[in-house]
Formats: structure tokens, C-alpha cells, sequence
């Protein structure tokens, strides 16, 4: 833990891990981000957690490419680190996608399956 964290930080964040709150890996998508969303706030008003620990305990819960999105992009995204944007910008990256007009094609699943990733964008097609 922090070593600047007061006691009463650090009782918050053993509280909060302790009611067991949900995880979010956007790799396998096994809850859904407004799902996720909604467990942390109930998790932080459950355990009386203080506003400013709120998207630092979130950020604990991230695995997989949300871990490295966050460590990567989310934190410059949301420099102030209030929790209405930390909630803007997940549901921004994760999301559903908008809904589809009756007239549109259907998305093409493999769509981006050619191109290369890394960590903070696409660079080429292959």
C-alpha cells in the first residue's frame, strides 16, 4: 500500500477487498462494464469508501487489456480522477457498440482480425 495512505485509507481499502467486489477483464468479458460499474459503486457506498480512493480501488479490479489501457492511456485521460469520468471514459473504451440502423450492414465480426495491436494503438495493417 501507499505509504502517504492515512490508517483510515488503508482500513477503507482492506474493507473494500474484503466484501469481494468484482472484477473486469476486458479480455474475456465475463461481466459487463456497466454491470462492473454498478458493483463498484454499490461496493463503495456498502463500505463507506472516501471519493478520492474510489478510482484507485477500481483500477485494482482491472485485468487483462483494461489493466494496461488504464496504466497506459486511462489515467492521462482522466487527469482530475473524479468518478463520473472515470465511469465516462470505461463505458466510452467498453461499452456497448450503438445501435444498428435497420438500413445498415451487419458489422463484420473479423473485421480488424488483419491488423496489428500493441499496447497503445494500431499500427498497420498486415
Amino acid at each position: 500500500m501507499d505509504p502517504m495512505m492515512t490508517e483510515e485509507d488503508r482500513d477503507s481499502v482492506t474493507v473494500f477487498f474484503r466484501a469481494h467486489p468484482l472484477s473486469f477483464d476486458s479480455t474475456r468479458r465475463t461481466v459487463h462494464v456497466e454491470a462492473w460499474l454498478h458493483n463498484m459503486e454499490q461496493t463503495f457506498l456498502m463500505c463507506h469508501i472516501p471519493d478520492y480512493l474510489e478510482i484507485m480501488l477500481a483500477a485494482k479490479c482491472l485485468y487483462g487489456d483494461a489493466r494496461l489501457w488504464w496504466i497506459d492511456i486511462g489515467e492521462r485521460q482522466v487527469p482530475s480522477r473524479t468518478w463520473a469520468q472515470f465511469r465516462e471514459v470505461m463505458l466510452e473504451r467498453y461499452g456497448p457498440l450503438p445501435p444498428r440502423d435497420e438500413g445498415a450492414p451487419a458489422r463484420d465480426p473479423d473485421i480488424y482480425r488483419d491488423m496489428r495491436h500493441t499496447r497503445y494503438q494500431v499500427l498497420s495493417q498486415v
